[in-house]
């Protein structure tokens, strides 16, 4: 049996998915495993001067482990993001093990402007939809797999819960 904090996969992958340009990063708390993501709306909170208590509960509590991050940098571990899950790489990679007809497709699809928007139709079109988002899920895990291990966390894998398809590609 492990003594390590266990740290979700779902948590992991919510916050290697974020909109970089509307987050300030995730992190895992040493001591409990739970993700914090710092949002645009945190941080505009937290260097408001309003008080705090004029905002949602639930807004508070965001704020509040926030600030815990920030303030204590030491009790949490910096998470990987979108930019380390290569997923223009992971497009090409998926398309190369394909059979040639649909390799071809795929590679065709990801050259030039609109790549994700093109590969997500034409994994449609050649129905690898589901093979797609296996693969994708697969490799995700494996980052995070790699991340827990280097911080000394152990990845919670819910293998039963429903796959979310369509995020980001």
């Amino acid at each position: 049996m492990s003594d390590k904090i266990k740290v979700k996969f779902g948590d992991i992958e919510i916050a290697m998915e974020a909109d970089p340009s509307f987050e300030h990063g995730s992190h895992v708390n040493r001591k409990t495993g739970e993700v914090v993501t710092i949002t645009e709306e945190e941080r505009v909170v937290m260097e408001s001067e309003e008080p705090l208590e004029d905002y949602p509960e639930w807004l508070r509590n965001s704020v509040a482990a926030a600030r815990d991050v920030e303030e204590n940098p030491g009790n949490y571990a910096s998470m990987p993001d979108r930019f380390e899950f290569n997923e223009y790489d992971l497009m090409r990679r998926f398309a190369v093990h394909q059979d040639e007809k649909v390799a071809n497709r795929l590679l065709r699809a990801i050259s030039g402007k609109g790549a994700f928007r093109y590969f997500k139709d034409e994994i449609r079109r050649l129905n690898v939809e589901d093979a797609w988002y296996e693969y994708r899920r697969e490799k995700m895990i494996d980052l995070a797999k790699a991340w827990c291990e280097e911080e000394g966390f152990e990845l919670a894998i819910d293998r039963t819960a429903p796959e979310e398809k369509g995020t980001n590609t």
